[in-house]
């Protein structure tokens, strides 16, 4: 894509002149933005200005929120009386247990199997 840098088709202003290319080059200082109180650089720069501040706050809010979230997710847990340390070591004792059941049970099948074997 081609821009006319120098046709001026009201003047009449033959190619070659680089009026046009003028122009364009005097609309990074013109103040056309915003009513008329901003160059184009000024506006970029509120732009990205006031973007990076609203994503601050998002993140900010954000953090807060799981902040919240983590106290209320406590909260609860103490509320139900249930600590997760507490229910990991009734765990592991019924686990011993269970362990210690099956122990008894092998040791009292292979008692029977020698008694049964030896009465032949």
């Amino acid at each position: 894509m081609a821009v006319a840098t120098s046709w001026d088709a009201v003047t009449g202003i033959p190619p070659g002149d680089g009026s046009n290319a003028s122009v364009i080059s005097d609309l990074q200082y013109a103040q056309s933005l915003l009513s008329g109180t901003a160059t184009y650089d000024e506006f970029y720069e509120g732009f990205v200005s006031s973007l990076g501040a609203a994503t601050r706050e998002a993140e900010q809010v954000t953090e807060a929120q799981e902040n919240l979230l983590q106290q209320l997710e406590q909260i609860l847990l103490r509320a139900s009386g249930v600590t997760l340390d507490e229910e990991m070591v009734q765990l592991m004792r019924y686990q011993r247990a269970y362990e210690a059941a099956a122990r008894l049970v092998s040791v009292a099948d292979a008692m029977l199997d020698t008694l049964v074997n030896r009465m032949r």
